[in-house]
């Protein structure tokens, strides 16, 4: 292969019966706790195998580094102008990766309709850790570094993805859980403005951004468990910091204990008021959630009721008094059996930690006049994530079994459709396919979404319909008593 030029020197690739990969390409250097610095080498670069995964429990350590900013490339042809889609991989801001074989990425190349460019960013106290407090005004962004490597990945991109058969100005940017809460912090920094065109967010939102002083809890959190200072955490080793990343982590709202931060630096404090501005950023945007988004507790936990307590107070913080008071206004003079009990806390929970977060993004973009489309995955068990696997054919194993053989066919069904409206949305900026019902843009006055399950409905949803939409905070998790 004939080596391609980039803004960071000569690489090379993989040819394949589907087109070309490029594997392990990175787009920037990353030092503990700093800003990512644009990346350099000299000769030709062999893009060939995949780099360090972030540091991350479940891992081995030796798989993971603190320099792990890398990209990879599938892409069908090098002298195309497709589409390209930048995907931001979840995992709660502390796992996940995107450096590894990804579930068939083929998908997206099979009618060379895109370019696909899956990225990685530091996670965890790499990541997300606040020491503007502790440490002054070099540190001050230091709870942004994650979100400061994504937008260094997309920058990359929009640069040199003409060398790869993309075109820089059809973009979407694609993510699920944290990977969409990701999409939604980018989007409070102004600098994102106009490096993409358009969005597929999946259960997330901007409800990850947190203040300084929330941020900073977690921070003392962290030195209390290491029992050290801030200045000590510069020279730490890494397998000191994952340890006391793990204690404090060790709970069953762990998810929420790292994200970005409205440091006033890199996001700015009045985040909320710079989103529903016209300067903010203005495309396209798909958004959706699973109905029963953490169902998966009440299943897998047989004392679920009796634990409702500290799930509720390590997912939100001290803002779980929001979601007490939806509990109880939902079962005030009802006797509910324990099923029903569990019910409506799963309800209330995945409200809280996703669906209402979504309605209330996507009404916010439709009242800035922008194109918005929105869907709730339905089909049984609708859990976290759901969506995603149908999207991405992704039914066998461990979800196969909730299907029954009677409804596979139509599960399949499902599946193409999803699929094919992800990939009309990416290459034509509108999700509306053959296999779908036709659904209108979201607007003020035309709340409606797609109804993913065994027949696909359009309903109507009115505001209010989720119970978190009235009350709940901007922020999902908060310490130390802040209010909304």
């Amino acid at each position: 292969m004939k080596p391609i030029n980039t803004t960071s020197g000569k690489l090379t690739g993989i040819r394949t019966e589907f087109g070309y990969r490029f594997l392990g390409v990175p787009f920037a250097k990353a030092k503990r706790f700093q800003k990512p610095e644009e990346s350099s080498w000299e000769g030709v670069l062999a893009c060939t195998s995949y780099g360090k995964k972030a540091f991350q429990d479940n891992e081995p350590f030796e798989n993971c580094g603190e320099d792990c900013l890398h990209l990879n490339i599938y892409t069908p042809d090098l002298y195309g102008a497709y589409p390209v889609v930048i995907d931001i991989h979840g995992g709660g801001f502390q796992g996940g990766s995107n450096s590894g074989p990804v579930a068939h990425p083929w998908h997206f190349l099979d009618e060379q309709r895109c370019v696909y460019v899956p990225i990685q960013y530091r996670l965890g106290a790499w990541g997300y850790l606040y020491l503007g407090d502790q440490l002054g005004e070099e540190y001050a962004h230091s709870g942004n570094c994650g979100t400061l490597d994504q937008l260094a990945a997309i920058r990359w991109v929009v640069k040199n993805i003409r060398q790869f058969g993309g075109d820089p100005n059809k973009i979407t940017l694609m993510g699920s859980s944290a990977g969409a809460k990701s999409i939604g912090a980018l989007l409070a920094v102004p600098e994102a403005k106009g490096m993409f065109q358009q969005i597929i967010s999946s259960s997330g939102g901007p409800q990850c951004i947190r203040t300084k002083k929330t941020a900073d809890c977690v921070t003392q959190m962290l030195l209390k468990a290491l029992g050290c200072t801030a200045k000590d955490l510069l020279a730490l080793s890494d397998e000191e910091l994952l340890k006391g990343q793990r204690i404090i982590t060790d709970n069953m709202g762990n998810t929420c204990m790292f994200g970005p931060v409205a440091d006033n630096v890199v996001i700015g404090e009045n985040w909320v008021e710079y989103l529903q501005s016209k300067d903010a950023w203005n495309g396209r945007a798909l958004i959706g959630t699973n109905r029963r988004e953490c169902g998966s507790l009440s299943q897998d936990l047989p004392d679920f009721l009796e634990k409702t307590g500290r799930i509720i107070s390590d997912l939100f913080g001290t803002n779980e008094r929001y979601a007490r008071r939806a509990y109880e206004e939902l079962t005030r003079g009802k006797e509910l059996s324990q099923e029903e009990q569990k019910e409506v806390w799963v309800r209330v929970i995945s409200d809280f930690m996703y669906r209402s977060y979504s309605d209330r993004w996507a009404m916010r973009f439709a009242k800035r006049g922008m194109e918005v489309w929105q869907y709730s995955m339905e089909w049984l068990p609708a859990h976290h994530d759901t969506d995603r696997r149908f999207a991405w054919h992704e039914l066998a194993g461990d979800f196969e079994s909730s299907i029954p053989p009677e409804k596979w066919r139509r599960a399949g069904q499902l599946s193409d459709a999803v699929y094919e409206a992800f990939l009309s949305f990416i290459a034509f900026g509108n999700p509306n396919c053959s296999k779908l019902p036709y659904l209108e843009p979201l607007s003020e006055n035309r709340r409606v979404k797609w109804m993913f399950n065994e027949v696909v409905q359009i309903k109507e949803w009115q505001e209010g319909e989720q119970d978190a939409l009235e009350g709940f905070p901007e922020s999902v998790y908060a310490q130390e008593g802040e209010e909304k």
